[in-house]
């Protein structure tokens, strides 16, 4: 597997918006299951939306893509 993130916002000023996308290629010839995919952020310093739903624990927060 290669994860590659990437943002055409890498300077942001306090109170800014950062789109990021975060692309998973499964490499190998075998079908890949059960996997997950963590991005630890500071929850002080950002709020978080999502084109999927997001699951919010109170310490991780998890983006969900089929």
């Amino acid at each position: 597997m290669t994860i590659d993130k990437d943002t055409s916002t890498p300077i942001i000023a306090p109170g800014g918006m950062v789109t990021y996308t975060i692309n998973v290629t499964n490499t190998d010839t075998a079908t890949a299951t059960n996997v997950s995919i963590w991005d630890t952020l500071p929850p002080t310093y950002f709020t978080y939306a999502s084109t999927d739903s997001i699951v919010d624990t109170g310490t991780t927060r998890r983006a969900n893509s089929a």
